[in-house]
């Protein structure tokens, strides 16, 4: 996913993944991957979330794991590991790694699904 560039009106944009802090355990994120034949992906399939600026500058792993993670969690949904500022220009990554191995994932299966709970910041500055 790619961050909007500024606005016309010269607004910046922000996506914020919370992470966890005292009030809460981190915005939720869920992931459920299956085969073409409708099975899981492998559990030992790394899963990372990341931010990072233009050039692949300010990298931020807001949660790394493995799949089985996912699968064990009700309703396929672990909360994010660390919090995450996503701005102008910035992409925001979810990558699956799964062993050499394995059957590979499809990602356009009905049941594949994939959903983060963050949140979009305008901000508007006046002099």
């Amino acid at each position: 996913m790619q961050v909007a560039k500024i606005a016309e009106d010269g607004s910046p944009t922000q996506i914020i993944v919370p992470g966890p802090a005292a009030e809460h355990k981190g915005c939720a994120i869920q992931l459920r991957v299956v085969t073409k034949d409708g099975a899981e992906i492998a559990d030992d399939a790394t899963v990372v979330l990341e931010a990072s600026g233009p050039g692949d500058t300010d990298k931020q792993v807001m949660f790394e794991g493995h799949y089985k993670q996912f699968a064990e969690a009700p309703d396929y949904t672990v909360a994010a590991q660390m919090r995450g500022v996503a701005r102008n220009d910035y992409s925001i990554r979810l990558s699956i790694s799964i062993p050499s191995t394995a059957a590979e994932p499809d990602l356009e299966h009905e049941e594949s699904t994939f959903q983060i709970k963050c949140f979009k910041h305008l901000l508007t500055l006046s002099a």
